[in-house]
């Protein structure tokens, strides 16, 4: 909903520019005013969201949202239709924010998760791609006002929709909003907006224009001092340190600023230089709606051949060329090269819309990527808000200026009145101050201002986009760490040791590669801290058979002890583990995969066939080169077999194959040396893997298990061998 009235609202912005008798500076308002509060109010409401309910605050802010649209139909003046606008952002905040926790707190597994996401996704799309239409149907048929009107029986039925089939969530944990954040940050968005929307008309040097040119630069100064010292900020700038995440961030703001404002100022430009009805202009934003919709397919072919820098500057020299491509057929009155430049600038804005954001998420830590998601969306928005003043002031300014060298040249009186009518899109009720004669002259003069402005307000924007496309190419080294371990086997502090060494290295993402249960005395406590770090998990054997209830296998290498041992630990665990744990395990997926560059990384617990098959050394590089063909992947990493190891093969076409075991975190095999796990670093091109291994209290581990119902097979066995491991090392 907040997508359809966003892109609705652009194209009828003319017609509420008649209807309201508003200047241009007006119109910048009644988007700026929305996009304002909302990218400002975003993150406060889902936090408001998880202390307070988040179907409480859903339904609030679908409340808020429809009575702000009732009132932004109603309204009789500019001003009154801003100030609703404005209620409006903050109920899209309220609506929005906790319509993704709530999609992410009901869809937990996986799987299920990726599908609702997708669907969001393709919502998104086709409400892109429906919404220009939309709008000009609306402005033609119905008024301007129902492009607010058409909000209000969405809300209601989506309030009955809510109160039906979802049911109330919280964290109790939330923190606080960062109320003096928000306000700083307000102050500041809105000083630099009103600066820019004020430049055209009062000149950039004025005394008013300066003056809040200053007002923003001491807010945004006090804004930083304040969230430098804030225990919980509302940015946390600190992110601001690492050079590739300022690249990811300047590459999403600029893709909103060159790019997805355009949805709402080439509507302007269709109207006033192309002289299209609102409802052609809407039908004219298709080509830039359906390339927006289908190119992301395309970043997706990319993402796996080449780095995210060379994805993201190639959208944003798209998002150049189909600009310039607009403003030379905006110049030259070329129709079909102004179609063609709109899906020219769609594909590039396809490709930068999911890439921007996971590249501003590769940059991070894992556990900071909640504040990175926050940045994202506050630099989205932000860029929308500003790119619209900023762009709209070239527009207004240069329109004005040509305008005026116009008149004067043709000896035409110049009135303020009729150029202001001009700027803000009213063009019928300017001319209609002219007789006729005139007004015949004036028209031409008028659609030649208009191209020029629209031009070069386009070729600014394209400046803008190649500039950043090289400011990234430069910034954006992906430097990639993530981590990879198995086989905890309910071994808490060697989890919590290897967890706490992790964090030592700066890594971005971690995964497990299964069997976390069996063998020692913390089965949930495990999948607590597992959980409680948002860890992706792959199905290890032990899992598997301890979330399905599945018999025992007796397995020839072990001894009648050891497997009288090992049926007695695996019941134990299916006892004790919760029936929140237990489903949690049986919906883990037996696969994941993720690229590190262009590379694509598939793990596994044991093999992509079997949990049970032993990936050993000696395993037939001939399947291994049937797997790598069959799951298209440039690395495997598995566990299971407890030994860590890593290895490179090559194949007869050339192509490289690299396999790895990240040994084991809660189990000790002869001749490895505590726990393990994998580091894996993608920089510059290249990926390494290293083994990394860390020391723990096994004596105190085994004793633990000693005192506990899991048989004292395990404490004897983690004792000796971590003994034997630890002499070995002193030896050596």
């Amino acid at each position: 909903m907040t997508v359809i009235d966003t892109n609705i609202v652009g194209v009828v912005l003319p017609t509420i520019a008649r209807g309201l008798d508003a200047n241009f500076a007006d119109m910048e308002w009644v988007i700026g005013a929305y996009v304002l509060c909302f990218s400002s109010l975003l993150l406060p409401a889902g936090s408001l969201a998880d202390r307070f309910g988040r179907r409480r605050i859903f339904l609030f802010g679908i409340a808020l949202f429809a009575l702000a649209s009732l009132a932004c139909g109603a309204a009789s003046t500019i001003l009154m239709l801003n100030v609703a606008r404005a209620l409006q952002g903050v109920g899209s905040a309220f609506l929005l924010a906790p319509a993704l926790a709530i999609i992410g707190h009901t869809f937990r597994e996986p799987q299920a998760r990726g599908r609702a996401w997708a669907i969001w996704g393709g919502m998104m799309g086709i409400t892109m791609v429906l919404a220009p239409l939309a709008g000009g149907i609306i402005s033609a048929y119905l008024g301007w006002r129902w492009a607010f009107y058409i909000n209000i029986p969405i809300c209601l039925l989506l309030a009955m929709v809510v109160l039906r089939t979802i049911d109330e969530s919280r964290n109790p944990a939330a923190g606080k909003p960062d109320v003096h954040g928000i306000s700083l940050f307000i102050a500041a968005m809105f000083s630099l907006t009103w600066a820019l929307i004020l430049a055209p008309e009062r000149g950039w040097d004025s005394v008013e224009v300066m003056g809040r040119f200053i007002a923003a630069a001491w807010f945004f100064l006090f804004f930083a001092l304040v969230e430098r010292y804030k225990a919980q900020p509302m940015l946390d700038l600190r992110l601001f340190r690492s050079l590739p995440f300022i690249g990811a961030v300047l590459a999403m703001f600029t893709y909103a600023a060159t790019a997805q404002v355009m949805t709402s100022l080439l509507p302007l430009m269709l109207q006033n230089v192309e002289g299209k009805t609102a409802l052609a202009s809407g039908v004219g934003m298709l080509p830039f709606a359906l390339a927006m919709l289908l190119f992301p397919m395309v970043a997706r072919w990319m993402a796996h051949r080449m780095a995210a820098r060379w994805i993201l500057a190639a959208g944003l020299a798209l998002v150049g060329v189909g600009n310039l491509i607009i403003a030379s057929g905006v110049l030259a009155q070329w129709p079909w090269l102004v179609i063609a430049g709109m899906a020219v600038l769609g594909s590039g804005g396809g490709i930068l819309n999911g890439e921007t954001q996971k590249a501003i998420m590769g940059t991070v830590p894992h556990e900071r990527a909640g504040m990175a998601s926050g940045i994202s969306t506050t630099a989205r928005f932000s860029g929308i808000l500003q790119g619209f003043a900023l762009l709209g002031a070239i527009l207004a300014g240069h329109t004005r200026h040509t305008l005026i060298l116009a008149m004067q040249a043709s000896h035409l009186p110049v009135r303020d009145d009729f150029i202001s009518q001009v700027v803000a899109g009213d063009v019928p009720r300017a001319l209609a101050l002219w007789p006729d004669q005139q007004a015949l002259t004036l028209s031409t003069l008028i659609r030649h201002s208009y191209a020029s402005g629209f031009s070069l307000m386009l070729a600014c924007a394209a400046l803008f986009a190649f500039f950043v496309a090289l400011v990234v190419i430069f910034t954006l080294h992906v430097d990639f760490r993530f981590a990879l371990f198995s086989d905890v086997h309910a071994n808490l502090p060697a989890l919590e040791a290897v967890l706490q060494d992790i964090d030592r290295h700066h890594i971005n993402q971690i995964w497990c590669l299964g069997d976390v249960v069996d063998f020692a005395p913390w089965p949930n406590e495990v999948i607590n801290l597992i959980r409680s770090r948002s860890i992706p998990v792959v199905m290890g054997n032990h899992d598997r058979r301890v979330a399905m209830d599945e018999p025992v296998t007796p397995l020839a290498k072990h001894s009648a002890a050891e497997q009288q041992a090992r049926e007695q630990a695996i019941a134990l665990s299916k006892r004790t583990l919760t029936e929140e744990n237990r489903r949690w395990l049986s919906a883990l997926p037996r696969s994941r995969a993720f690229h590190a560059g262009p590379l694509r990384i598939l793990l596994v617990h044991a093999s992509p066939d079997s949990l049970s098959e032993y990936v050993h050394r000696q395993f037939s590089c001939s399947q291994l080169m049937k797997w790598q063909t069959a799951h298209q992947f440039d690395v495997m990493v598995s566990g299971h077999t407890h030994y860590a190891d890593i290895r490179e093969l090559v194949r007869s076409d050339g192509r490289r194959l690299t396999i790895a075991n990240t040994g084991a975190v809660g189990r000790i095999k002869p001749g490895e040396p505590q726990a393990t796990w994998l580091m894996g670093h993608y920089h510059h091109g290249k990926l390494k893997l290293a083994v990394q291994t860390v020391n723990y209290d096994v004596a105190a581990v085994a004793q633990a298990i000693k005192d506990s119902p899991v048989p004292d097979f395990y404490a004897e066995e983690l004792y000796q061998h971590g003994m034997a491991c630890s002499r070995a090392l002193s030896a050596f």
